[in-house]
């Protein structure tokens, strides 16, 4: 929780929101586990603002790097 609230005090002091994805949950082992979809989530939520997605399923990710 520290850490999250954390990363909250900095986007409301201006940083950018920026996720590798949002997927909701991935597989451990034999497990689910929750992945960071549900933070990235949470922090939309807490600033009222949206993630840049910047993954690899994201077509801005793709332009980028082609760029380079």
């Amino acid at each position: 929780w520290q850490r999250l609230d954390g990363i909250f005090r900095m986007l409301q002091g201006g940083a950018m929101l920026i996720a590798l994805h949002k997927n909701r949950y991935c597989r451990r082992g034999e497990a689910l586990s929750l992945d960071i979809g549900p933070f990235v989530a949470a922090l939309e939520y807490a600033t009222r603002r949206s993630a840049q997605v910047m993954g690899k399923p994201d077509t801005a990710f793709f332009y980028r790097s082609w760029r380079i």
